[in-house]
């Protein structure tokens, strides 16, 4: 009964929160809260979940080879992904189903921090501060819905209480009777712990790696340390869930590779990354971009941010998590020896211990490099285990609290007295933790969507249903960082097209390395050559990004019109500008005859690797 009642109080609190937060009743929930880069990707997902049932592919995207997920898996995402499915049937707007996934994390992430921590023992009050402060995170904000799965951590929660288990006596798996632990697997608790790790292994796959790297640590130093073998077996047999899991998960992108080959172009990572997406503790420690307190940003945070590297800056814990967090390092430096002997050290000494290895495994030239050196240098970013370091310190916090309590007099007669600082306390935090600076708007980008909306609405008017567009400048897809031209277009920008129709195709969205690859070539021929080769595939239009060209592209606008007669539809911002190809099209099929053009097409999508 309680715990639904408390349960209640924190979903409503955090919704609140929320609400306030992101003004939700100013906002237009269709809009997208970041219109560029991995924002456009993660929304184009979306969209094609809903479309076509799931997101590993698209035949409207890539066309006409389609868009397909195989070489670049996200399949450790897959309790996401399904998540936004169910959503998907109540509405097919792709952007309002990924922004109420975005907000409704805050609820999901209030819940399971403040369940997970009253378990570790902390009271109904803390657990409530330690919840709220670890929802609205810096970290929640800026990682937004480009980085959707990752803001959705929901799960880290659980990830970090297994972490913490496995440093006990009688750890997952094992029991203690009447003072003697044995191995004993077949109770419900089991079950529990399965479900968990196959869970964890279903929300982002750095999540799942955090959570293997600090168990197995910390039964390694069990074993070392205490000779406590059992907290090493529990470790590997969590482990061993979680990656099977994982490989459960990508199974559909194992298949693949199988029987078509691993395709080296794509995700390919170098253990040198590892550095430069490492974790920075002084930006943990650091005030956040666009302080509320004008002096505190001008004098920290704009010196912090002088480095010339700092790495994804989201690692930031507030001025409260970081007091909880140096209160650890401190309790590590002060009970490491002493307490470091026991088999069931004080859960104190725990979190200490399991920060301070968090640290050591993230920051620059850390333990991560053991991982590169091994061969698992997809697991990059080790600046995001700065989540887990944040549940620590925050369950720390509590705990500090609940001592505090109970040795202050006034305080433990006083109950009311307790809720007040809790509440202040949460204020206190969030308004420490947010700025305009960082929370998400989606109006910044309302004047963009639209004038591309009414773009893309006058192509399908003008092709009609199932029209072919083809996209200039070719970018690579995914990940075309290095490939983009240096004119103002940045990665995934081709896929507004696909974003705002509802029955076109899209050329862009192939991947590269496969037979995608056919785009790449096909671009390198003179304009006349390059509108014969994509009408013969079956392309009916061209559109053309100008920010990928100099001089707004009037050189290919200028050659393409030369060749086609066409007039152009030009975007409202006069960015992008389209060319309708059909009459060129039955003019090359004149020109060529019925069997060249089939010929053309098919030299055109030969295999060109």
């Amino acid at each position: 009964m309680y715990e639904a009642r408390d349960g209640a109080i924190v979903a409503a609190t955090s919704a609140f929160i929320t609400a306030w937060l992101f003004k939700i009743w100013a906002i237009p929930l269709r809009l997208p809260f970041l219109y560029q880069r991995d924002g456009l990707a993660q929304i184009a997902e979306v969209k094609g979940i809903i479309e076509n049932g799931w997101y590993q592919f698209n035949p409207r995207v890539g066309w006409p080879i389609g868009y397909d997920h195989h070489d670049f898996p996200i399949g450790t995402d897959n309790l996401h992904y399904a998540a936004l499915k169910v959503m998907g049937l109540f509405s097919h707007d792709a952007v309002l189903v990924t922004n109420a996934y975005y907000l409704l994390s805050f609820v999901l992430v209030a819940l399971s921090a403040f369940y997970v921590i009253r378990y570790l023992g902390v009271s109904r009050r803390f657990s409530f501060v330690a919840a709220m402060l670890y929802t609205f995170l810096p970290y929640h904000f800026l990682r937004g819905t480009w980085h959707l799965m990752l803001s959705a951590y929901y799960l880290v929660p659980v990830a970090c209480l297994f972490t913490i288990m496995v440093w006990r006596n009688a750890p997952p798996f094992f029991r203690d009777v009447d003072g003697r632990v044995r191995f004993e697997w077949k109770r419900w608790s089991t079950l529990w712990f399965v479900l968990g790790c196959l869970a964890i292994a279903s929300t982002d796959v750095y999540y799942a790696a955090f959570c293997i790297t600090l168990m197995l640590s910390a039964g390694v130093l069990q074993v070392v340390t205490v000779r406590n073998w059992r907290s090493l077996v529990s470790a590997v047999a969590l482990t061993a869930i979680i990656g099977a899991g994982v490989v459960l998960n990508l199974a559909p992108s194992l298949l693949y590779w199988h029987d078509h080959g691993t395709n080296d172009k794509v995700a390919q990572r170098t253990v040198g990354e590892s550095d430069y997406y490492a974790l920075r503790p002084i930006q943990m420690l650091s005030p956040i971009p666009g302080y509320r307190i004008n002096v505190i940003n001008e004098h920290i945070v704009t010196k912090v941010f002088t480095a010339p590297n700092n790495s994804e800056a989201t690692q930031f814990l507030g001025v409260i998590g970081s007091l909880g967090f140096i209160g650890l390092m401190l309790v590590l430096l002060g009970l490491g020896l002493s307490r470091g002997r026991d088999r069931s050290p004080p859960l104190v000494f725990v979190l200490a211990a399991l920060s301070a290895l968090a640290v050591l495994f993230g920051v620059t030239g850390g333990l991560s490099w053991t991982f590169g050196i091994a061969g698992f240098t997809e697991i990059r970013a080790w600046n995001r285990i700065s989540i887990f370091i944040a549940f620590y310190a925050l369950v720390a916090v509590g705990l500090a609290l609940d001592w505090a309590v109970r040795h202050t007099r006034s305080f433990s007669y006083k109950p009311f007295v307790v809720s007040g600082v809790a509440v202040l306390l949460v204020v206190v935090g969030v308004f420490d933790q947010t700025s305009s600076a960082i929370i998400p708007d989606s109006r910044h980008f309302e004047a963009e969507w639209n004038a591309d909306a009414v773009f893309v609405k006058q192509i399908e008017r003008t092709l009609g249903p199932g029209g072919k567009v083809f996209q200039l400048p070719y970018l690579p897809f995914p990940e075309a960082q290095d490939d983009l031209p240096p004119y103002g277009m940045v990665d995934y920008d081709p896929l507004r097209g696909y974003l705002h129709s509802d029955n076109l195709y899209w050329g862009y969205g192939g991947t590269r390395g496969r037979a995608a690859d056919w785009q790449a070539q096909v671009v390198q021929q003179a304009t006349p050559k390059l509108l014969d080769a994509i009408t013969a595939v079956g392309f009916d239009g061209l559109w053309i990004d100008t920010l990928g060209y100099p001089n707004q592209a009037q050189q290919i606008i200028d050659e393409v019109r030369a060749a086609t007669g066409e007039t152009p539809i030009v975007s409202p911002n006069g960015r992008f500008v389209f060319f309708d190809l059909r009459a060129y099209q039955d003019q090359a099929e004149r020109r060529l005859g019925r069997t060249g053009v089939q010929e053309l097409k098919r030299r055109t999508l030969a295999d060109v690797r």
